[in-house]
């Protein structure tokens, strides 16, 4: 399945070719699906689609890490990092008290899952 998703993506362009690449990707994306399943649940809504996204960036993730035993750190990391900016945006679109900034971080929250949701068919 990694496979057959990593090779659409290099036809449509997403990923760079090299494996280190497609994880970086996959970790990056596993971080923002976490992000918007976690702020789905505190604001009283189901999440369930965050968290299928979620689980498979997770399989992605861990097919396509190179060596996980080097890289396994550095890739958690990115997945972190990647989850709180989007938390951050997150939380700032639904409950920031400034429209225009709520607003912009609608679109930057939108801007930032727009790559991962193209590695994803369907």
């Amino acid at each position: 399945m990694a496979a057959i998703v990593a090779m659409a993506c290099l036809a449509t362009g997403v990923l760079a070719e090299g494996p280190q690449d497609r994880a970086t990707s996959f970790a990056t994306c596993t971080g923002r699906w976490s992000a918007v399943m976690e702020h789905e649940w505190l604001m009283g809504r189901d999440g369930s689609e965050a968290e299928m996204r979620r689980a498979t960036f997770v399989t992605l993730l861990e097919a396509a890490m190179p060596d996980p035993a080097v890289d396994a750190p550095d890739l958690l990391h990115l997945r972190i990092a990647a989850k709180h900016a989007l938390a951050h945006l997150l939380q700032q679109a639904d409950l920031g008290t400034d429209p225009a900034t709520a607003r912009r971080a609608r679109a930057m929250a939108r801007n930032q899952l727009a790559p991962c949701r193209t590695l994803l068919l369907g």
